[in-house]
């Protein structure tokens, strides 16, 4: 079961990933964390908010929306500009949008 908490925070990073795509924008990973008081670097970002980013993407399967989960790219790197491995791996999981 999702405490309250962590359920609140998937619920405003949903509104915080709808609001930069009725933008037509991207956001990092950095930046979620950055917005969200969560660690901003090294694997403890990966930890924090990786599990909070694969809610919101089985939020949005389970109400037939495309993964909004999509527009967090990386910051750098030579996959910069794209969705992390964890995306990729529940995507290919979860089949057509």
């Amino acid at each position: 079961m999702v405490s309250v908490d962590k359920e609140h925070l998937i619920n405003q990073i949903c509104l915080f990933l709808i609001d930069k795509a009725q933008r037509k924008e991207t956001t990092t990973y950095q930046t979620i964390a950055e917005q969200f008081g969560l660690p901003a670097s090294g694997n403890s970002l990966s930890a924090a908010v990786s599990p909070l980013l694969g809610a919101v993407f089985e939020w949005c399967e389970s109400v037939n929306i495309p993964p909004l989960t999509s527009i967090v790219v990386r910051k750098s790197g030579t996959r910069r500009g794209c969705p992390g491995k964890g995306f990729w791996v529940l995507y290919n999981a979860g089949g057509d949008f």
